[in-house]
């Protein structure tokens, strides 16, 4: 405190100005405030509402944070698309061999992904028997990768429905393949590393058969019942698949 008998008013006020100023050295953040009431101004109050800059770079930042979640979220989905199929593909696997053993080795099915007309060998009957008696869901045959189950190409002026989303590679001896793929012959040279059945639907450049332009992964069954999750040269046939 500043006695008025020790010390004149202005000398008072100039103490007391130089402590003020001294504290807003260690507290910066109300300085202009203060230094504007001693001058004696009116210090300005901030608006409480964002200015028109301060909105957008709030937007940018929601909608960078969105972005990333997002992305985020979906690989997260895929991923897990990816993992029911590799369980789809090993029921198959189990149901195939529980077939192969009643049937003294006979397989169940052959060929590529089908509509319900060209499954041929054995006959679409024995596959229906086949998938009531050793495959409890229906939806073990498709790939929740796969975005439809109506084909967009008809027959007799109907659309086709595939039975099955997944690649087949159980040939028939009989069947007009080259001798390399026949499903037999590859039993004999491979033993059970045999690829049964390929998932592509996950990465759809990553056909067997599509131009040599990348590396993509596909999901295996093999006659072991071993389900794989693999990375392939475009272009590689069941056979190279199988070596690997």
């Amino acid at each position: 405190m500043c006695k008025h008998d020790n010390l004149s008013s202005s000398l008072c006020g100039r103490v007391v100005r130089a402590a003020v100023r001294d504290f807003h050295r260690h507290y910066p953040s109300s300085d202009i405030a203060d230094e504007r009431e001693d001058a004696g101004e009116k210090p300005m109050k901030r608006s409480g509402a964002f200015t028109v800059l301060e909105l957008l770079i709030v937007v940018a930042i929601i909608g960078v944070l969105a972005g990333i979640l997002l992305a985020a979220f979906h690989t997260v989905r895929e991923r897990s698309k990816v993992t029911t199929c590799l369980s789809n593909l090993r029921q198959i696997g189990m149901a195939l061999a529980l077939y192969r053993q009643d049937y003294n080795g006979a397989d169940a099915v052959s060929g590529q992904e089908m509509e319900y007309w060209q499954l041929g060998v054995p006959s679409f009957s024995q596959f229906e028997q086949f998938r009531r008696q050793y495959v409890k869901d229906d939806g073990v045959f498709h790939c929740p990768g796969y975005f439809g189950w109506i084909d967009p190409f008809t027959y007799a002026g109907l659309p086709l429905q595939r039975v099955n989303t997944y690649q087949w590679c159980v040939e028939s001896e009989d069947m007009p393949v080259p001798e390399e793929y026949r499903f037999a012959k590859r039993v004999a040279r491979m033993g059970d590393r045999v690829v049964v059945c390929i998932c592509e639907v996950h990465n759809p450049p990553a056909s067997l058969d599509a131009p040599s332009t990348a590396r993509k992964r596909v999901n295996i069954l093999r006659l072991s019942q071993q389900v794989e999750s693999k990375w392939v040269p475009l272009r590689s046939t069941v056979v190279e698949v199988e070596s690997w």
